[in-house]
C-alpha cells in the first residue's frame, strides 16, 4: 500500500494554477519486484586431495546498497580428476542479508569450470635378501607408498601389483633390481622406484679329517692331501676340492701334537662339476686332529780295545736318525757298559744305562766288541848247558824282545780317505813261529876244573853266574817257547 502522506498540489510550469484544483488524498496499492542477484563461483584449479573444497572466492552481482551476502563458499562438483576444465565449481552456503530474508532478490548461482590435477604417488619396491640355494627368485617383497591423500590407500588403485627387473629368475649370488609395476589410478600419477634383491653367498665350513700322521722330524710342518679336507654347506650335489697341502701342528713333539691347522686362500679351492665358487663364502682355515709318531734313533757302539792291565777308554757310539735341532746331549742320557774281564779276549759292549730322554724317538741299539790285548811279550834265547873247553869262552845268543802291541800296530792298514773304518778290532793271540834252538859249543876238557863262568861247570852254576839268563824264555799265554837265532823274524799278527 502506498500512502500519499503530505502530498500537495503546486502551480504548473505551463501557467496552470493549483488554486484551480481541490486535492483529495487517500491510499493506493503498488508492487515492488525483487532485484536480480548473481552469486558467481570463481574458476579454480588444484591438485587432487580427495576433497571437493575450492579455494576460489565467490563474487556477487546486483547486490543493493545496505544489503550483504555472507557464508558463501564454492566447491568442486567432484573430488576426482576429470581433466582440464572438466570440473564444475558451485557456490554454496551463502545467506542474503536484505532485511527481507533475501526475498528482495532473485538469486542466480552461476557456476564456473575448474581443474583437478593428479596427485603424485610413489611406489617403492621393498628390498629383499636370500642366501644362495640354487633356486630362481621370482616376485618381490612388497612395496611402500608415498603420497596418499585424505587417508586413502591401495583400495583406490586399480590394476594389480607386479614385479619385474633383473631380480626375476636370479639364481647366483649378487645384487639385482626389483622393479614394481602393474598399478593404475585416475587420481594419482604413479612413479615406481626399484628395490634391490641381494642373493648372499652360502657359507662353507672346512675341517680336517683322517687324522694326518707323520714321523717326528723336529718341526711343526704337516703335509696334507685333498682327502684330508671335509667341506660342508654346499647346495645339492655341488662341491669342491682343496689343494692346500701345508698345515701346522700345534706342537712338534710326539706327546703333545694333537691338532693341525691349515690356512686357506680362495685359490686353494677348485669347484667340481658346475659348481660356481662365487656363490659361497669360502673358509679361511681348517683344523682337525693330527698326530706325530716317534722317529727311529739308532745308537751304534764303536768297537774299542785296550792293552791288558790298562785303563778302559771311554765307550763311545754313533747315532743315526737324530732330527735337528735335537742333539745327543738333549736327547740321550746314560752311558754304555761292557762285560767285565781283563784277560785277553773280546767283551760285548752293551747299552748299559744309555736311554732316550725324549718320547720323540724309538731308540734301537747296535752292540760292538771291546778287545783286551795281551800285555808285552819278552823274547829270549834258550841256552844249552855250558861245556868246559880248554880255552874258548862260552858263547850265548843275544836277547830279542818284542811286544804284541808292536806287532798289532805294525799290521794295521790305514784306509784311504772317505772310506769308513768301522769293523770292531778283534785282538788275536800271537804265537811265535817255531825256531831251532841255538847249538851248544863243543865240549872240551876244562883247563883248571872250573867252568868259564867261574862256577862248578854245571848248567846250574852257569845260570847262577849270569842272572840275565833267568829271563831267557818267551812266555805267550803262559807257554815257554824256544827263541830263534838272531836272524829269525817274529811273524806279524793279522786283525780280523
Amino acid at each position: 500500500t502506498v500512502s500519499l502522506g503530505s502530498l500537495a498540489l503546486g502551480n504548473g510550469t505551463n501557467g496552470g494554477l493549483a488554486s484551480n484544483y481541490t486535492f483529495t488524498g487517500g491510499t493506493q496499492t503498488a508492487t515492488i519486484t525483487a532485484a536480480a542477484l548473481g552469486i558467481n563461483a570463481a574458476t579454480d584449479s588444484k591438485t587432487y586431495d580427495g576433497l571437493t573444497a575450492s579455494a576460489g572466492i565467490v563474487t556477487f552481482t546486483g547486490l543493493q546498497t545496505g544489503d550483504s551476502v555472507t557464508g558463501a563458499t564454492q566447491s568442486f562438483g567432484s573430488k576426482n580428476v576429470l581433466g582440464a576444465n572438466g570440473s564444475t565449481l558451485s557456490a554454496t552456503g551463502y545467506t542474503v542479508n536484505d532485511g527481507n530474508g533475501g526475498a528482495n532478490y532473485s538469486v542466480t548461482a552461476n557456476t564456473a569450470t575448474g581443474t583437478i590435477t593428479k596427485a603424485a604417488l610413489s611406489v617403492t619396491a621393498s628390498a629383499a635378501a636370500k642366501t644362495y640355494d640354487g633356486l630362481a627368485y621370482t616376485g618381490g617383497n612388497g612395496v611402500a607408498y608415498s603420497g596418499w591423500v585424505n587417508s586413502e590407500g591401495v583400495g583406490v588403485l586399480g590394476g594389480a601389483l607386479a614385479y619385474g627387473g633383473t631380480s626375476q629368475n636370479a639364481i647366483n649370488a649378487g645384487s639385482y633390481l626389483i622393479t614394481p609395476g602393474g598399478l593404475t589410478s585416475g587420481n594419482y600419477t604413479l612413479s615406481y622406484v626399484d628395490g634391490v634383491l641381494t642373493v648372499n653367498k652360502a657359507s662353507l665350513t672346512a675341517a680336517l679329517i683322517g687324522t694326518p700322521t707323520k714321523v717326528y722330524d723336529g718341526v711343526t710342518a704337516a703335509t696334507l692331501a685333498a682327502s684330508n679336507y671335509s667341506l660342508t654347506g654346499f647346495v645339492g650335489s655341488e662341491g669342491a676340492t682343496v689343494g692346500q697341502t701345508a698345515g701346522i701342528y700345534n706342537s712338534k713333539d710326539v706327546a703333545t701334537a694333537s691338532t693341525i691347522n691349515a690356512t686357506l686362500a680362495a685359490n686353494d679351492f677348485t669347484g667340481t662339476g658346475s659348481t660356481l665358487l662365487a656363490n659361497y663364502l669360502l673358509p679361511t682355515t681348517a683344523s682337525g686332529a693330527g698326530s706325530i709318531t716317534p722317529a727311529g734313533l739308532t745308537v751304534t757302539a764303536n768297537a774299542l780295545s785296550k792293552t791288558a792291565g790298562g785303563v778302559d777308554p771311554l765307550l763311545t757310539y754313533m747315532t743315526a736318525g737324530l732330527q735337528a735341532p735335537d742333539t745327543t746331549t738333549s736327547t740321550l742320557s746314560g752311558a754304555l757298559a761292557r762285560l767285565a774281564g781283563e784277560t785277553a779276549g773280546l767283551y760285548a759292549i752293551n747299552q748299559g744305562t744309555l736311554v732316550s730322554l725324549s718320547t720323540n724317538y724309538t731308540m734301537s741299539y747296535v752292540p760292538a766288541d771291546f778287545g783286551v790285548v795281551a800285555a808285552a811279550v819278552v823274547v829270549a834265547p834258550v841256552v844249552a848247558a855250558p861245556v868246559v873247553v880248554a880255552t874258548p869262552p862260552l858263547v850265548t845268543a843275544p836277547v830279542v824282545t818284542a811286544t804284541v802291541m808292536d806287532a798289532l800296530m805294525s799290521s794295521i792298514v790305514t784306509p784311504p780317505p772317505g772310506i769308513p773304518f768301522n769293523p770292531p778290532i778283534r785282538p788275536v793271540m800271537m804265537q811265535p813261529a817255531p825256531v831251532a834252538p841255538v847249538a851248544a859249543p863243543a865240549v872240551v876238557a876244562p883247563v883248571d876244573g872250573v867252568s868259564a863262568t867261574g862256577g862248578t861247570g854245571t848248567p846250574a852254576d852257569a845260570a847262577a853266574d849270569d842272572p840275565k839268563k833267568d829271563a831267557q824264555a818267551l812266555i805267550v799265554a803262559d807257554v815257554a817257547v824256544p827263541v830263534a837265532a838272531p836272524a829269525a823274524q817274529v811273524p806279524m799278527p793279522v786283525c780280523k
